[in-house]
Formats: structure tokens, sequence, C-alpha cells
């Protein structure tokens, strides 16, 4: 409809293909996904121009698609694009921008590029608290993103600090009975099961485990994914008739789906 009343080369209708395009990206359709993204992308050029606010988000949105497609390296260069085009039309302290270098860190702590990954986290962290306040569920975000890395590369002490603080935000937000908690807690108890402190972790493992049935019930894949995570620690920790029992029940609940 739009497209007929509009004309193909109108900002409306280039939001309209990006939104298919999301959605196609969503569905592992990244042929169609990026088709349409580059076509949008070429529209805002024209209209907007190249720095622009819209058409930095075209670029953003290449970059989450390429990523996702594992083309690292196209990946990054839309990434910054999109960095430097955000930085001149919101400036530094706006979300979106914080946003973008939030992926980018993340694309880096893929590829290995550890220094830069935790630069752009911390910056993004900076950001977000001084926007967006203590308690807003983006910064807890990042808070996480930073934990996960320093848990990556063995940091355990930094990475529980910051889980811990996630996790406060996440319960104060959102209570203790919903999917961003539980993800904390289970996120938590790994660090704490690395670090070597198993009793605390078996406590968040269960905990995380328990909050999952509740919400998506006994059958479901998410509470497989928990479950079979607590089956690894007592896997490791020696206790195999419990590894086994569990491991039992998330196989049957994954053979199901």
């Amino acid at each position: 409809i739009r497209g007929k009343i509009l004309g193909l080369n109108h900002p409306d209708y280039a939001t309209s293909i990006s939104n298919l395009a999301s959605l196609h990206r969503i569905m592992n359709d990244y042929e169609k996904a990026e088709t349409l993204f580059i076509q949008a992308k070429n529209i805002r050029e024209v209209v907007f121009g190249i720095n622009s606010y819209m058409y930095a988000a075209s670029l953003n949105n290449l970059a989450l698609l390429y990523e996702k497609m594992g083309q690292y390296i196209k990946a990054e260069a839309f990434y910054i694009q999109t960095a430097e085009i955000w930085k001149k039309t919101v400036t530094k302290n706006h979300p979106d921008y914080a946003t973008c270098i939030n992926n980018l860190a993340g694309l880096y702590k893929t590829i290995g590029q550890y220094e830069k990954s935790e630069s752009l986290y911390l910056e993004s962290i900076a950001i977000r608290k001084n926007i967006l306040g203590e308690t807003n569920l983006d910064y807890s975000a990042s808070l996480n993103n930073l934990a996960s890395l320093y848990n990556k590369l063995n940091q355990f002490s930094k990475a529980e600090i910051l889980y811990r603080q996630s996790i406060e935000i996440s319960k104060k937000v959102l209570g203790t009975k919903n999917v961003d908690y539980a993800m904390g807690i289970n996120n938590l108890a790994g660090v704490l099961e690395n670090g070597g402190k198993n009793i605390d972790a078996e406590q968040l493992y269960i905990e995380a485990l328990e909050i999952n049935k509740e919400i998506f019930g006994l059958s479901h894949i998410e509470t497989a994914v928990v479950m079979n995570n607590l089956a690894a620690f007592y896997q490791k920790t020696g206790n195999y008739t419990m590894a086994e029992s569990l491991l039992k029940k998330a196989l049957e609940i994954k053979k199901n789906k």
C-alpha cells in the first residue's frame, strides 16, 4: 500500500521493507533480509543523506544481520560507520549510540578482540548509567554483557560483582519471577561454579530451574536448558545420579520439540 500510494523511494516505504527485513532476519532467511535492508538503506541514502540518523539505522540493521551470518568483517565495518554517524547526529551521550557500541563490543568478544570489547562495554555502561540511570534494564544488560566477558577471561571476581549488580536491578524492576532474573542467577551460578563456589552455585541453579518451571512449565525448551546446566554442574562435582536424572528429563523435553 505504501509503495503504491507514496512511491518506492519514500522513507515510510523504506521503513516498511526494513521491518520486513527484520522479520526475515529473525526467521534466518538471510538472503531476503539482506536484499530488503540494502534496499531500505539505498532509499534513506537518497532521501536523508549518508550522514543522517536514519541512514545509520540501516547500516546498524545490516551490521546485526552480518554478525548473525558470521560475516564479522562486514559487521564490524557497518557498526563502526553507524557509531561514527550517530556520534555526530545524536552525540555520544545517547542510548542508541550506547546500543551500537554495546553490539560492537559483543562482536569483538566473539572474535577474540577482548581489549576492544572491554573498552566498548565500559563506555556503553557509562553512557547508559548517565542517561538511563542505575535501575534501567538496558544498563543492567550492559553490566551483564561485561560480566560475560570477564567470565570468558577467567576474571571471576569481576564477573561476579557485575552479575550481582545486574541481578539486583532485575529484581527491583521486574521481581524474581521473570525470565531476566532467572537468566541472571543462572549466569551468576556459572561464574560461582567456575570460581569454585559450588554450594552457592548449586542453590542458584536450582532457583533458576524452579523459576523457569513456573514461567514456562516442565516441558519447555528454556526449562530444559537450565536443567542441562544443573546436570552439567552435578556431573562436574561427581553427583552422577542427579546429573543422569536431569539429563534424561532435558533430553525428553528436547526430543518432543
